[in-house]
C-alpha cells in the first residue's frame, strides 16, 4: 500500500479528530470542574506524565508473546490499563518512606496522580482509535478500560487516607475510628450531584463531538459510553484530590471532599462494572534491526523512567519500589500467558468438537449423537410414524459397462451429492447407500412438515434434478422411487465403525415399492397416500402381488 493512500489519509485524519476532541474534552472537564482553566497549570505534574507514558510504552514492548498478534494501539491501551498500578505501588511507597516530610508528600500524591490522568485521555484516545476503526473485541476495551479505571479507585480512596493521617500525626488517627469517622465527614449530595452531572456533560460532549465530525459513521453504544463516562470520571476524581490539598480550609474538610469523590467514583465503578458484565501463541521472529531497535527503545524508555521517578525521590527510595514492580510485572507476564494457554487449549478443543460432531451428523442422526454425548452409547429405538425412501437407477448395469469406474464414481458422486442436499433441505437424512441406490427417512428428527410430505417433496425436487441434469450431460439417468410410512426400529451397527441403519417392515415396504415403481416416477404405499393425499395428488393402482406381501394397493404421485 503507498504511503498516500486515502486509507492512510482518513487514517491520520481519524487519528487527529480523536486527539482533537480529547483535548477539547479536558479543558472542557477542567473548566466545568474547577471553574478556571489555570488550575490545570497550576497543579498539573507534567513530571508524571512522562513516566506514565514511558512506563506504558514499556509494557507495551514487554507485552507477553501471547500477545503478539495485537495491534500497536491494543498493546498500548494494555500498557496503559496496567502501568499506573506501578506509579500507585512507587509512590505509596515513597509517601510512607517520607512520612515525616510532609512537605513532599503533596509532591509525589500530585505526581503520581496527573501521570495516571494523562495516561487516562492517552487511553480514551487510543480506545475511541480502535473502536472507530473496528480493530479490536468490545470485551478487550471493557476488561482493560475497567483495569485502569480500578486504578483510579485506589488513588482515590488510598491517596487522601494516607495524607490525611499524616498530617493528623496522631497514631490514635480518625481513619481507625470508624464512629469519629463518621462525625468528621460532612457529605454534600447535591455536591456529587453535581460533578456527576458535569462529568456527565463532558462525555455526551465528547461522544458527540467525534460522532458529527466521522459523519455518522461512528456508532455509540452504550457500553462504549459508558466506558467513556467511567473514565471522566475517574479523571474528575483523581485531580480533585490534587485541588482538594490547595483549596481545603481544613483537615474535616479535606476528608469531606475526598469521600463525596470516593463515594462518586466507587458507586460509578461498580455500577458500570455490572452493567458491563450483564490466540494462538505466536513467537515473533527477530532479526539484528529489530533487535537493535528493541534494546534501544527499552533502554531509552527506563532512563526516562528513572529519571522521572528520581526526580521526586533519592534513588535509594526506588529498590524496594522496583523490586515490587519486577515481580508484579513478571507475575502479570506469567498469567497472561497462562491466560493466552488456555483461550488457545479451548479453541483447539472447541475446533476439534466441532470437527467430530460434523463429521458425525454425516454418518448418524442427531439423536443418536445425543445420546452418545451423554451417556456414551445408543440404545436401539422404535421410531413410529416415519417415512422411508428408496431410489434406484434405471439400466444402471448396462451404463456402467459403457463407462469407467471412473467415470461412474464420479457421475454417482455427483448425483447423490445433490441428493444429499435436497434431503437435507427438508428435514431428513440419508441413511446409506447400496451401489447405486439411495435410502434416506424423514421423522426420526422433529419438523415443520409431517414427515410424509417431507420424504414427497424430497422425491420431486430429484427427479425435477435429473431431468435438468439430463439436458446438458451425455449419460441420461433415470431412478426409481417408493416411499412407505410406518414403524421402523433405528440404532447403531457394529462397535469399531459406527453405522447407522433401519430395520422393520416399514423398510421392507420401502424397497418393495421402489422395485415395483417405474422410471421417474414416486411409488407409495397405502400408508403412505392416506397421510399426505390432501396435499399431493395420486393415482391409484391397480393392487398388486408383492413378495412377501400378498397383493398391495399402491399409488403412483401425479407429477
Amino acid at each position: 500500500m503507498p504511503l498516500i493512500s486515502k486509507e492512510n489519509i482518513m487514517r491520520i485524519f481519524s487519528v487527529t479528530v480523536i486527539c482533537i476532541m480529547t483535548a477539547i474534552t479536558a479543558y472542557i472537564l477542567s473548566f466545568l470542574i474547577f471553574h478556571s482553566v489555570n488550575a490545570i497549570y497550576t497543579n498539573f505534574d507534567r513530571r508524571g506524565s512522562l513516566g506514565a507514558i514511558s512506563l506504558a510504552c514499556l509494557m507495551a514492548i514487554f507485552m507477553p508473546r501471547g500477545n503478539n498478534n495485537l495491534s500497536l494501539n491494543e498493546k498500548l491501551v494494555w500498557g496503559l490499563s496496567l502501568s499506573h498500578f506501578f506509579i500507585l505501588i512507587v509512590c505509596i511507597v515513597a509517601v510512607i518512606s517520607f512520612s515525616n516530610d510532609v512537605g513532599t508528600l503533596g509532591d509525589i500524591i500530585a505526581y503520581s496522580i496527573c501521570g495516571y490522568i494523562f495516561s487516562l485521555f492517552v487511553l480514551l484516545a487510543s480506545a475511541t482509535n480502535l473502536v472507530i476503526n473496528k480493530k479490536c473485541e468490545p470485551q478487550f476495551l471493557e476488561r482493560h478500560i475497567s483495569i485502569a479505571c480500578l486504578g483510579g479507585v485506589f488513588s482515590a480512596i488510598i491517596y487522601p487516607a494516607l495524607l490525611f493521617y499524616y498530617l493528623e500525626n496522631s497514631s490514635n488517627s480518625v481513619l481507625f475510628q470508624p464512629y469519629l469517622l463518621i462525625s468528621y465527614v460532612n457529605l454534600d449530595v447535591f455536591n456529587i450531584l453535581t460533578i456527576f452531572a458535569k462529568c456527565l456533560a463532558a462525555s455526551v460532549l465528547f461522544a458527540s463531538g467525534i460522532y458529527l465530525i466521522q459523519r455518522g459513521s461512528f456508532e455509540v453504544s452504550l457500553n462504549q459510553f459508558l466506558l467513556v463516562l467511567m473514565v471522566t470520571v475517574t479523571i474528575a476524581s483523581n485531580f480533585s484530590i490534587i485541588h482538594s490539598i490547595d483549596t481545603a480550609a481544613n483537615l474535616v474538610e479535606f476528608l469531606s471532599y475526598s469521600f463525596e469523590n470516593a463515594l462518586l467514583l466507587v458507586s460509578l465503578y461498580i455500577l458500570s462494572i455490572f452493567i458491563l458484565s450483564s490466540p494462538k501463541i505466536s513467537v515473533s521472529q527477530f532479526n539484528f534491526k529489530q533487535i537493535l531497535l528493541f534494546g534501544i527503545g527499552s533502554t531509552l524508555l527506563c532512563v526516562i523512567s528513572i529519571y522521572s521517578f528520581a526526580s521526586i525521590m533519592p534513588s535509594k527510595a526506588l529498590v524496594l519500589p522496583l523490586a515490587i514492580v519486577i515481580a508484579i510485572a513478571l507475575f502479570l507476564r506469567h498469567v497472561n500467558n497462562l491466560e493466552n494457554q488456555i483461550h488457545l487449549r479451548t479453541k483447539e478443543i472447541s475446533e476439534e468438537r466441532d470437527k467430530t460432531d460434523k463429521l458425525l451428523a454425516n454418518i448418524l442422526p442427531r439423536y443418536v449423537i445425543d445420546d452418545l454425548k451423554r451417556k456414551g452409547t445408543s440404545e436401539p429405538k422404535e421410531i413410529d410414524g416415519i417415512a422411508i425412501m428408496f431410489t434406484d437407477f434405471v439400466g444402471f448395469t448396462e451404463i456402467s459397462k459403457n463407462i469407467t469406474a471412473k467415470e461412474l464414481i464420479s457421475e454417482l458422486n455427483d448425483i447423490f451429492s445433490a441428493f444429499d442436499n435436497i434431503t437435507e433441505r427438508y428435514s431428513s437424512e440419508r441413511i446409506k447407500t447400496i451401489g447405486d441406490a439411495y435410502m434416506c427417512v424423514s421423522g426420526l428428527d422433529a419438523s415443520v412438515s409431517l414427515p410424509q410430505q417431507n420424504i414427497i417433496n424430497i422425491g420431486i425436487e430429484m427427479l425435477s434434478y435429473l431431468r435438468e441434469r439430463n439436458l446438458t450431460t451425455k449419460i441420461k439417468w433415470h431412478i426409481r422411487i417408493g416411499i412407505s410410512s410406518g414403524m421402523a426400529v433405528g440404532g447403531i451397527v457394529g462397535r469399531t465403525k459406527y453405522l447407522y441403519d433401519l430395520f422393520g417392515d416399514a423398510v421392507n415396504t420401502a424397497a418393495r415399492m421402489e422395485s415395483n415403481s417405474e422410471p421417474q416416477k414416486i411409488n407409495v404405499d397405502e400408508n403412505t397416500y392416506n397421510l399426505s393425499n390432501t396435499v399431493f395428488k395420486f393415482t391409484k393402482r391397480e393392487p398388486k402381488f408383492v413378495k412377501g406381501k400378498g397383493n398391495m394397493q399402491m399409488y403412483f404421485l401425479d407429477t
